[in-house]
């Protein structure tokens, strides 16, 4: 929970406090509700040129898997903070080579049906679990964001197209379209949070503004004991505060 303002900062604050009481602002502050949002209208994507039967298309989450093989045990936790490619290297390479995925700054993870000579840098998938994930043939290669997010995959890659999307991604290619991000639909507590935080933003005196808000929703609701109720959480959530360590 990363405020991106100082009027947010402080609904966080009062969020978190008032979640120590039985409030209904306990859920809005539930980790197991967050979920990647897919960047499927990213301009940092490259669409699809081929036909696919499956996988993560530009924009959405790579799955993570646990694969043995990898020293992470499994497949997010490889990916670090520079743009990946998972390449399902074929016997003919089809012109690439793990060097020249590298010099573009990419860490590469290549993935082999059976071990091969010792010492390589690759991950096995004898049973084809993430060739199955990903809907992959031999050759397949997905280009992912440290994010996690697909930023382009091709079932018949070439070095061109791959910088190409290197380029677009690290913004070395202009790219002459504003970005349209999903909005995840919010909860009717989330809605009143945003708004709460947008208008401490906006106001200067701000003990002034919420007291006149909470007299104004008072006044609204139009129902003395639920007001009271709400009045006696506030109060328990506070002192539940002063109680904690």
């Amino acid at each position: 929970m990363t405020p991106p303002s100082a009027g947010m900062r402080q609904a966080r604050d009062v969020a978190l406090v008032l979640a120590l009481g039985d409030t209904p602002l306990q859920d809005l502050l539930n980790p197991r509700q967050a979920a990647y949002v897919p960047l499927r209208q990213s301009p940092l994507s490259t669409p699809d040129c081929d036909e696919w039967a499956g996988g993560p298309a530009p924009g959405d989450v790579l799955p993570d898997l646990q694969l043995p093989t990898l020293p992470q045990g499994h497949l997010l936790g490889a990916i670090s903070t520079r743009p990946c490619a998972i390449w399902f290297q074929d016997a003919a390479g089809m012109g690439l080579t793990k060097a020249e995925l590298q010099r573009l700054g990419l860490d590469v993870i290549v993935v082999t049906e059976r071990a091969t000579s010792a010492g390589r840098e690759e991950v096995h998938d004898p049973d084809g679990i993430l060739r199955g994930r990903l809907a992959a043939d031999r050759g397949t290669l997905y280009l992912v964001r440290p994010d996690h997010n697909v930023a382009a995959r091709w079932k018949r890659p070439d070095l061109r197209r791959v910088r190409e999307a290197v380029n677009r991604l690290v913004l070395k290619e202009t790219v002459n379209r504003e970005p349209t991000l999903p909005r995840p639909a919010l909860s009717a507590t989330e809605r009143v949070y945003n708004s709460l935080g947008e208008l401490l933003d906006r106001t200067q005196n701000k003990l002034e503004t919420l007291t006149a808000l909470a007299l104004r929703l008072g006044v609204d609701l139009g129902d003395a004991e639920a007001f009271e109720r709400a009045v006696q959480a506030v109060e328990a959530a506070q002192e539940a505060r002063a109680r904690t360590p």
